[in-house]
Parts: C-alpha cells; structure tokens; sequence
C-alpha cells in the first residue's frame, strides 16, 4: 500500500478517484524498481540513530532527481532506538515540501506519541470472509485450475481475514500441480483439525478426566499436531457447542 501511495503522490497523470495511472514515466519507474526517488528503509536491520541520519535525515537534504516527491518509506518502524525516534522527529516536526513519509508497523503501540501525532494515521482491519473467499476464486481463475470450494474456505478461515496468510495457504495448495484440486488433496498441505480429535478432549474435559485430559495432548504433541491450530479449533469448537 505503501508504494501504492508513492505511486499516486507521484503520478503525473493522476485519475480522478485518485488512482495513479501507471502508464506514466514516474508510475513505470516504481513499478519496475527504478525510481531513485522511492527510498525504502527496513527499520529492523537499521535501529540506529546513525542509519536515521544517514539514510533519512541527510537523504531528505537533496530534492527528488524526477519525481514530484521523494517518498521515504520505513517498514516496521517500531523497531527504531529511542534515540533514532528522537532523530526521526525533528524531521518529521518540520519536513521538506517535497518529502513524504510513509511509517508502516504492525505494532503501533510500540511508536512513541510524539511520532503518532505527527502522522496521519490508518489501522487496517481483517478482511471479512466473504471478500476473502471471493478473491481466492478470483486467483484460482487466474491460474486456469479448479479448487473445490470447500478448499478455498478452508483457506480463508484459517488465514484469519489476513489476505497474504491465504494467498499463501492456496500457492502451497496450488503446488500440488493438479488441474482439479479435491479437499483429501488439499488436506495433505492444510493443516487440519480433527473434529473427532476436538470432541474427545471436550468429553474428558466434561468429565472433569483431567489426568486423562492430560495425556490426550501430550499424545497430540508425540503426533506432531500443531498445538496451536488445535487450541485455535478447540476454542471455535466450544464456541459452536454454546451457540448451539
């Protein structure tokens, strides 16, 4: 979304809804990994204070080579040093006309408020199943291969409402190299839960068998099921059993 943005704040042929037209020099410049004017900073391997100045700070100096705006983006940004926050700031306080920062984090509690108060700022949400569903069969038409429906929504309830969880969930379905992907196909690559498996320990739990309980998930664990999947399941499972 980041270069999404650099894209439009750049385009010289910018669409009326917003949209970059990516056909113009600058947007086929960042498409094509070229643009000197897009400068991406990954602030997990560069915490210090000294990369700030260095790769941000004496960057900012110099105006765009052919863009309209030099766009600095910084992914997880969380991870600077206090000190590289406190550098970060004073830019950010007082930034060039022709800079644009773009800070992205998946932990945005960790960002100082001096920082947050200075951006503008958008939390995005999980994308709901329906839409998630509708993409992967829009990705499987793409790939000219048919993955039975019960497939794609096994896929897109264990990703979350995370897009890149499920697309990558179906790349490894789809590396089967079948034409026709069944569910006992798929079940080799998805990790599954058994509801079988989920109903046992709910008896033994029911029960109050708590040393029986006990070797149950330790015999989960001699299998090799992942745990936390199955605590994900289990969770759901008793769920449904209130609801119901």
């Amino acid at each position: 979304l980041a270069r999404l943005l650099a894209k439009s704040v750049n385009c010289t042929d910018i669409q009326v809804n917003g949209e970059a037209c990516t056909k113009c020099p600058s947007c086929l410049d960042i498409i094509e990994n070229r643009s000197l004017d897009i400068i991406e900073i990954d602030a997990a391997s560069h915490t210090g204070v000294d990369n700030v100045r260095e790769n941000i700070i004496q960057n900012a100096r110099f105006t765009p080579v052919k863009a309209n705006f030099k766009v600095f983006i910084i992914d997880e940004v969380h991870m600077l040093s206090t000190a590289a926050f406190n550098a970060l700031l004073k830019i950010l306080e007082e930034p060039p006309k022709y800079v644009v920062f773009i800070l992205a984090t998946t932990e945005a509690h960790k960002v100082p408020s001096t920082i947050i108060s200075r951006c503008q700022r958008f939390d995005f949400k999980k994308v709901n199943f329906n839409d998630l569903l509708a993409r992967l069969r829009w990705m499987v038409g793409e790939e000219d291969v048919k993955v039975e429906d019960e497939v794609l929504s096994l896929i897109a309830k264990q990703s979350s409402g995370c897009v890149r969880d499920a697309e990558s969930l179906l790349e490894q379905v789809l590396s089967l190299g079948e034409k026709n992907i069944t569910l006992e196909q798929a079940e080799l690559i998805l990790p599954k839960s058994d509801y079988d498996l989920l109903y046992q320990l709910f008896s033994l739990i029911h029960q109050k068998k708590t040393a029986d309980a006990l070797e149950f998930i330790d015999n989960l664990v001699k299998d090799g099921v992942d745990v936390y999947l199955f605590i994900d399941g289990f969770v759901e499972f008793v769920r449904k059993i209130l609801l119901y």
